[in-house]
């Protein structure tokens, strides 16, 4: 049946280096895949927390002005206003 074929010619060493450089090749793959989806998770939590950061930042800032802050969750609004700056309009 594979009496004209090449396929008769393959080594025993020639079908290991295959099977050597196939996992060589398959586990480098993996190994980038699992870290770059570990780079884009990372990524994301910083850019959140970063986020959040800078949420809060401004609102801080807003409030030590006594200005009104609007905060909104979906269809949800509320204002918030600083205690202090109740205190002090409540002392004039």
């Amino acid at each position: 049946m594979f009496k004209n074929t090449k396929i008769k010619n393959i080594t025993k060493k020639q079908i290991i280096m295959f099977v050597v450089v196939s996992w060589f090749i398959f586990s480098v793959g993996y190994i980038v895949h699992d870290q770059w989806q570990r780079f884009k998770i990372q990524y994301s939590q910083n850019a959140y927390k970063q986020g959040v950061s800078d949420s809060i930042k401004t609102l801080i800032t807003q409030m030590e002005k006594c200005v009104a802050v609007p905060l909104y969750d979906g269809n949800k609004k509320v204002e918030a206003v600083s205690v202090e700056c109740l205190k002090k309009d409540s002392k004039k």
